[in-house]
């Protein structure tokens, strides 16, 4: 009976080491994980990185082909890439990047390899579908070249055009410096401001506030010089949101144009003196032509105290206005309003289908 009984304890210790060896086995750990993301960042950095060295000498070519300046050429190629398909392929990278950034930034102490297999699961997704996306766009800039190609082929029975007769030189009219308003810009501005619904009240005027005079001395040495359109929009802000109580001056990078993905870091400045670090990063719906960086000014509403920035905050339906190559969005989180302004190659007014997390420290989610 006693070794029955010691048999019997030796096969129930042996079971419980077993389990214990189990449960250590299926252990993973904030480090683990952690890399798991940061494989696929540097995964899809590469990636973007190769893709943009190829595809930017194609896109440049069919710049000279198509006469298009500098400043015109990120219309004209976005409007060249925008279509369906790559719509598909950004609304399925922005649920995969959600998915990540879900799972990575998750807080527990009793980390488990589920959460590992997926976020390895959703990374293999997300770049699988940048590669789709990579290989469609390539097709279509080639499409493109092909069609100036035929174009540009001489005709096969060449036809001698007519000679018209010069026409005679309108009488000369008196320079004038009066300016007349802008339809276009009136009607694009009155729809903005219609279409915008701000969830609070515009911001109050007082010494706690900036006023428009001082954002444009800071937006002046931030992004160079005060063009009228920068003025515009600064007047657009400050018309539906009121004074802001607080700036960011900062800088943007990302791969959005395969990623959908962007991310940057600045300062907050309030009129109390206080300077305070932020980082902020997000999905981005909308390529951007994969400008690696741009400066981007924050206009910061309903703050009252530096430490309410770090927050998750969302677009705003219709809130997007654009002016020459200069725009800005309104995001909030109900209470605070945050009003991104951006120019160049780099503006991303696709912020209203997404999100943008700011914290205090910058994140290892590396997109």
């Amino acid at each position: 009976m006693r070794h029955f009984l010691q048999t019997l304890a030796i096969a129930a210790l042996l079971c419980l080491c077993q389990h214990h060896a189990a449960n250590a086995a299926a252990t993973c750990t904030a480090d683990e994980i952690a890399k798991a993301v940061d494989a696929t960042g540097a995964e899809l950095r590469a990636f973007n990185s190769d893709m943009m060295a190829a595809l930017n000498p194609k896109l440049k070519q069919l710049q000279a082909a198509r006469g298009w300046s500098d400043e015109e050429l990120a219309s004209h190629t976005q409007a060249l890439l925008a279509d369906n398909e790559v719509a598909a392929y950004d609304k399925d990278a922005y649920e995969q990047f959600s998915r990540i950034d879900e799972l990575g930034s998750a807080k527990s102490d009793a980390t488990d390899c589920q959460r590992l297999a997926d976020i390895q699961a959703a990374g293999k997704q997300l770049v699988g579908t940048m590669r789709a996306k990579a290989d469609h766009l390539s097709a279509r800039v080639a499409a493109a070249m092909n069609e100036e190609t035929a174009a540009a082929a001489p005709p096969k029975s060449p036809v001698t055009p007519a000679v018209k007769p010069k026409p005679k030189p309108a009488p000369a009219k008196d320079w004038s410096i009066a300016t007349a308003s802008d339809p276009a810009y009136d009607a694009q501005k009155q729809a903005s401001l219609d279409a915008l619904k701000l969830p609070v009240t515009p911001a109050p005027v007082g010494d706690a506030t900036y006023s428009i005079d001082e954002i444009k001395q800071t937006s002046s040495g931030f992004f160079g010089t005060i063009t009228s359109n920068l003025a515009s929009v600064l007047a657009f802000a400050f018309q539906k949101a009121g004074q802001p109580d607080g700036y960011i001056l900062g800088q943007e990078a990302g791969g959005a144009f395969l990623a959908g993905v962007r991310y940057g870091d600045g300062k907050l400045f309030m009129k109390d003196g206080s300077v305070t670090q932020v980082y902020w990063r997000g999905p981005s719906i909308g390529a951007d032509l994969g400008a690696s960086q741009s400066r981007t000014m924050f206009l910061v509403y309903h703050l009252q105290a530096k430490d309410n920035v770090f927050k998750l905050v969302s677009g705003i339906d219709g809130s997007a206005f654009v002016l020459g190559g200069i725009g800005i969005t309104f995001l909030s989180d109900g209470k605070t309003i945050f009003a991104p302004i951006g120019s160049g190659p780099g503006l991303r007014l696709g912020v209203n289908a997404g999100y943008l997390k700011f914290t205090r420290e910058r994140n290892w989610t590396p997109f």
